[in-house]
């Protein structure tokens, strides 16, 4: 089950689209273009390939709960 979840939140992330799961939360998928840092050590230039990332944002219901659970 978990891994038929994975794999529907791996898919959507493919498309950039969000899988919302009701009082849980919802995963989205967030694409960074490319970009040209400095390393901090040794001062030379690195350019970081695009990259899609997938966030969680948990629904008010679970923030909530688990607010609750650690006060």
């Amino acid at each position: 089950m978990l891994e038929s979840f994975a794999n529907v939140v791996r898919n959507s992330a493919t498309s950039l689209s969000a899988v919302a799961i009701p009082s849980f939360g919802t995963f989205e998928a967030v694409k960074y273009d490319e970009e040209i840092v400095n390393d901090r050590v040794t001062g030379k230039r690195l350019l970081l390939p695009p990259q899609v990332v997938v966030e969680f944002h948990p629904a008010a219901m679970l923030r909530k709960r688990l607010n609750k659970t650690n006060g």
